[in-house]
């Protein structure tokens, strides 16, 4: 039994995701993280972020993120993030696991702010010691689980051995 608990080819996968990934439907939790580790700008630099109302007041920060309005009325925040990303036909980036479950309940796309540093490390944005000190902020204050947090860091070691 190998000792990485994610083959090649499923990294591999997430690779040709990456390569593909140019538009996110963002929540507030995911840009407040990057803002935190002070990778928003690289990231809006390389996607486009797109989202809905609310999700700026959330943040407590201004944002320029293009907003998507033909949502269904009264839905929540969280409601009208996956009902965009249907729409638009976009993944998720979010770390709210209701988010997460909705979107892949819905058979839609998701990312969380771990993955986005992965795809960072992909684009060339953070070279592998700037990507691991990221990733350990990360891990201090976000609440992943044991398997999502072994994926992020097998896939970080597959990029380094790439480059």
């Amino acid at each position: 039994m190998s000792s990485t608990p994610f083959d090649e080819s499923l990294l591999q996968d997430e690779l040709t995701r990456f390569a593909q990934l140019q538009r996110l439907v963002a929540d507030s939790s995911s840009l407040i993280y990057l803002d935190r580790l002070g990778q928003l700008q690289s990231v809006m630099q390389v996607l486009e972020l797109v989202s809905v109302p609310g999700v700026a007041e959330e943040t407590g920060f201004a944002l320029d993120l293009p907003l998507f309005t033909d949502l269904p009325a009264g839905a929540s925040v969280d409601q009208r993030i996956i009902a965009a990303a249907r729409q638009q036909q976009l993944p998720v980036l979010s770390d709210d696991r209701h988010i997460l479950r909705a979107a892949e309940g819905s058979g839609t796309g998701f990312y969380n702010t771990g993955m986005i540093l992965c795809y960072l490390r992909y684009r060339g944005r953070l070279d592998a010691p700037r990507a691991q000190a990221a990733w350990q902020q990360l891990e201090s204050f976000a609440r992943y689980a044991g398997p999502i947090r072994a994926y992020c860091r097998q896939l970080l070691q597959h990029l380094d051995k790439c480059s």
